[in-house]
Formats: structure tokens, C-alpha cells, sequence
């Protein structure tokens, strides 16, 4: 009899866990659909129903909100969820991942305060390489460095695809700095063929109208 009892209560449980992802699942196929749709109305509505919060953490919901923001093009919204994002409880591996989207949208925005911030908090999280790679895009982007040209010149010729793009990128951007236009364009065009269908791609074609003559 009480191992029919423990058969009965672990089937219980097993079909509860089962229950509950599925229909997690269904709440994240329904929310995506509404962002692929753009219908952000009713994604909204539906990220903050009672049933979202009892399957989704509080960071994960704020985390799908900042992706909806990003596809509506709201930079006061995105600056507004980073501020509530970094407060939250979370994980090492989802603060290493939101410190990381964080950094990459603040370059981009020239704001040297708030890179610097997520340097510190990237740093934190103890991996070496990735903060190491973030302060050399700081130093090139928002210090305006060109003391990484020689080695990256040695390095790209090893690189190829994606990686072989963002030396070519990040030397681009040295060359600007050092006021060598026509070196820059060579090594830009370079990427923007290295990072086609990337988000690299609009930004380069970007910078290379800003400094055609």
C-alpha cells in the first residue's frame, strides 16, 4: 500500500511538471508571435497577466519587455528597463548577459558613464576574456585609441568570418581615429562584407556615408 501511495504522489508530480511547462511554452509561443506580429499592444497586456508572472520570473519578464522596446525603436523605454533590469535578482550567467546587452547599447550611444559602469559589471562577473574584449571596444570607441592597430593587423590575417569582420571593424574605426580616411574605408568595406546580415552592417554603411568625400 505505500508503494502505491509513492507511485500515485510521483505521478502527480511528474504530471504537474509536465502541465506546467507546457503550458509555459504556450505563454512564450503566444508572446513571440505577438512581437513577430509587432502587436505590442497585446503583447504587453499578456507579458503582464496574472498567468505570465506565475510561470516567468520577474527577470525574464522585464528581459522580453526590453526586446520589445528594442524592436519598437524606444530608446528612452530601453534606457529606462537597463536602470530596472540591473537591479533585479538574477542568475551569473543572466547578469553576464544583460550586462553585456547593456554595454554594447551604451557603446553605440557614446555614453562613457554608463560603458564604463557595465565594464565594472562585467568585470565582476569574473570573465576575464569577455571584459577584456569589452575594454578594448571602449577604449577604440569611446576614447578614441589606435594602440591596438599593430596587433590587430597581426591578428586579423589568422581570423576569418565573423571574427575576421569585427578586427576589421575595430581597425576601421583606429584608422578614423588616426584621421586615415582611406585606410578606414579599406578596412571597413572589408567588414561590411565580413558582417553581412549582422547588426554590424547597417552601422558600418553608416560610417562609411559619413566619411565618403
Amino acid at each position: 500500500m505505500e508503494m502505491m501511495v509513492w507511485i500515485i504522489f510521483t505521478l502527480i508530480i511528474v504530471v504537474s511538471f509536465v502541465g506546467s511547462t507546457f503550458l509555459k511554452n504556450n505563454i512564450f509561443n503566444k508572446l513571440l508571435k505577438d512581437m513577430q506580429k509587432q502587436d505590442f499592444d497585446t503583447f504587453f497586456k499578456r507579458l503582464d497577466s496574472f498567468t505570465t508572472k506565475l510561470f516567468y520570473a520577474p527577470f525574464n519578464r522585464e528581459y522580453m519587455r526590453l526586446n520589445a522596446y528594442f524592436l519598437m525603436g524606444d530608446e528612452k523605454k530601453i534606457k529606462e528597463q537597463f536602470d530596472l533590469i540591473l537591479t533585479l535578482r538574477m542568475s551569473k550567467k543572466q547578469d553576464i548577459d544583460i550586462s553585456l546587452k547593456a554595454f554594447y547599447f551604451y557603446i553605440d550611444d557614446k555614453n562613457k558613464q554608463k560603458t564604463e559602469e557595465m565594464l565594472q559589471r562585467i568585470q565582476k562577473c569574473g570573465n576575464e576574456e569577455i571584459y577584456t574584449q569589452c575594454k578594448i571596444m571602449s577604449a577604440i570607441v569611446i576614447d578614441k585609441s589606435i594602440e591596438y592597430i599593430d596587433d590587430m593587423e597581426a591578428q586579423v590575417k589568422q581570423c576569418e568570418g565573423i571574427d575576421r569582420g569585427m578586427f576589421h571593424y575595430l581597425l576601421g574605426l583606429q584608422y578614423l581615429n588616426k584621421k586615415d580616411t582611406p585606410k578606414a574605408m579599406e578596412y571597413l568595406q572589408s567588414a561590411q562584407k565580413d558582417l553581412k546580415d549582422s547588426p554590424y552592417e547597417l552601422k558600418i554603411k553608416q560610417i562609411i556615408k559619413e566619411h565618403k568625400k
